[in-house]
């Protein structure tokens, strides 16, 4: 496909080859290493062939090939960094959610013993009360007859 004698074919398919490198490059960038290595594997036999047998024009493609390689190996790079990141962020992110609720839960906890220590505390004291109601009356009546005795003198 690649016609010494045509630059116009040439260009375009050096072009169209460029083009298909790039925009696949990101879809397969999660591993580093291999994404690199297909990239130059897919642009080093443009750029070669370029080089060797292109007429001016496509000289000039397969010189900015090697520009776009180094690019790609540096945006797959770092495109690479960014996911590991986010999936960092994301771990992180779950594991203080989980730390969160833990802690709520454990509050949670905490409050209904509380309430429950808090309730035993009134019912006794509530039961005290209810045992003192009967005597409040005898004990009301023996302090007025010791002030009556002691107004009587006796």
């Amino acid at each position: 496909m690649f016609n010494p004698g045509q630059p116009e074919q040439q260009l375009l398919l050096g072009l169209m080859l460029m083009g298909i490198t790039l925009s696949s490059a990101f879809s397969v960038s999660f591993y580093v290493p291999a994404t690199q290595l297909a990239i130059t594997l897919l642009l080093a036999p443009v750029i070669v062939t370029g080089l060797w047998l292109g007429a001016p024009a496509m000289k000039a493609v397969a010189l900015i090939g090697i520009g776009l390689t180094a690019m790609m190996w540096k945006l797959v790079a770092e495109h690479s960094r960014q996911l590991e990141e986010n999936i960092g962020l994301r771990l992180n992110e779950r594991s203080l959610r989980e730390q969160a609720l833990a802690g709520l839960r454990a509050s949670e906890q905490a409050q209904a013993a509380d309430i429950g220590e808090a309730t035993q505390r009134l019912a006794a004291e509530r039961g005290w009360h209810a045992l003192r109601k009967p005597v409040q009356p005898a004990e009301l009546h023996a302090v007025l007859l010791q002030a009556q005795q002691a107004a009587s003198g006796h």
